[in-house]
């Protein structure tokens, strides 16, 4: 899946993510540089209040809304914003794009 099919299906799912307090999304990682192979997982990065400390019901739920958006067959790895790293954070900030 490219780029741009990322952030469109993430912002198609704003409402959702935002009723589940999201306030922000963002690609980073390999889609978001553009260097993606068949191998790669894709990488979304979401603001919440609660940051790394969110409750894991909530989490499985932001997860489980945004597989369904990208499909089920995608490799997906979300983190939560604000990081439980700083080095996590800068990683994130180095390549990110906002889809909302």
């Amino acid at each position: 899946m490219d780029k741009k099919t990322v952030l469109e299906r993430l912002r198609l799912a704003a409402p959702e993510l935002k009723a589940l307090g999201v306030e922000h999304a963002y690609l980073f990682g390999s889609h978001a540089r553009g260097d993606a192979d068949q191998y790669s997982d894709i990488d979304i990065a979401l603001e919440h209040p609660s940051g790394f400390k969110i409750a894991p019901r909530l989490l499985l739920s932001l997860y489980g809304l945004i597989g369904e958006r990208l499909g089920d067959d995608i490799a997906l790895d979300v983190v939560m914003l604000p990081a439980k790293t700083r080095s996590l954070e800068v990683a994130i900030e180095k390549d990110r794009v906002i889809a909302f």
